[in-house]
């Protein structure tokens, strides 16, 4: 099996998988580990933020000077996106039955949702300073943090993280360790 895995959410990995690398069927690993998927969608693994955790994270982040992502299960949620001047490459998309939606600056969407089950949060500056503090404190809280550019945090449960999503997959399929390979290009997919 070729498993892609991303640090984008379902529509955008899947998108990518299909029309850059010819893949339609098969399995995919979304938002760094947090869920595995099919191609079609269909939810296997969830490695998803307790509310709790969640809520502690979003304390963190909004005393920051960052735009503050929430990876729920049909949504990105983002707030202070003012904060952050480049373009994210995710967008509202539709899937047979299923809709995805990006909503950016709605503060009673973020709050009504961003804290059930997110597969992880983020937080993007232009200014590096403000992220390395982030991660500093967010880790010391016990969170896996990574990143996909040096202008982003990529926060997941303890654990979690595309190796663990990984891991699993290739237990569900009978793959030994021994038998599976893996290379990216940045810190979430060490």
């Amino acid at each position: 099996e070729f498993v892609p895995a991303s640090g984008r959410w379902y529509p955008s990995a899947r998108e990518i998988a299909r029309d850059e690398l010819g893949v339609e069927d098969g399995y995919m690993i979304v938002a760094n580990g947090g869920a595995v998927v099919r191609g079609d969608g269909e939810i296997l693994m969830e490695n998803a933020l307790s509310e709790a955790d969640a809520r502690k994270i979003f304390e963190v982040l909004r005393g920051a000077p960052v735009m503050i992502n929430s990876y729920v299960r049909d949504a990105i949620l983002r707030l202070d996106t003012h904060r952050f001047s480049r373009a994210l490459p995710e967008k509202s998309a539709r899937f047979g039955d299923r809709s995805y939606e990006v909503l950016a600056d709605d503060e009673a969407a973020f709050m009504a949702r961003a804290f059930d089950s997110p597969y992880k949060m983020e937080a993007y500056a232009d200014d590096p300073a403000p992220l390395n503090e982030l991660r500093r404190s967010l880790a010391a809280a016990g969170f896996s943090v990574s990143s996909a550019f040096d202008c982003n945090l990529e926060i997941a449960p303890k654990g979690g993280g595309k190796g663990a999503a990984a891991a699993w997959l290739a237990r569900r399929l009978g793959v030994a360790r021994d038998s599976v390979m893996a290379f990216g290009d940045y810190t979430n997919d060490l």
